[in-house]
């Protein structure tokens, strides 16, 4: 029990920061000219999705990954990337039922964001992704 909740801080941890790196990408893309404030968000999450997934596999989940290359394991990588949209979608499930379908203010997503959709994208890390 303690390994996992131990495993639980490292992935909050990792997500934490990698959520750091997509506002900063995002903040200095979108202040570029050259390209839109949805393309800067898109960059910004490919640049955070790269940074997660090396920590995830480095930190969170190095004890499974352990005698595995980071850059030939290509089904990981893309294993993630899908736990990576499905948590997009989650959140945009959440804002949609809590703006659109119940009327509430739209901060009130927040908690779903924050509680529920982390415990699914580490749920679906540790049992499929990182496998």
């Amino acid at each position: 029990m303690r390994e996992l909740l131990n495993q639980i801080a490292r992935f909050a941890t990792v997500g934490l920061v990698a959520t750091g790196v997509h506002a900063l990408a995002y903040a200095l893309l979108g202040g570029m000219a050259l390209i839109s404030p949805l393309l800067a968000n898109f960059l910004a999450f490919l640049l955070a999705f790269a940074f997660s997934y090396v920590g995830h596999f480095k930190i969170t989940f190095a004890k499974e990954m352990e005698g595995r290359s980071l850059h030939s394991s290509f089904g990981i990588q893309l294993r993630f990337f899908l736990v990576a949209l499905l948590g997009l979608g989650l959140n945009s499930l959440a804002v949609w039922l809590t703006t659109d379908v119940l009327g509430l203010h739209y901060l009130l997503a927040i908690l779903p964001m924050v509680f529920l959709v982390p415990l699914a994208t580490f749920g679906l890390s540790r049992v499929w992704a990182f496998k």
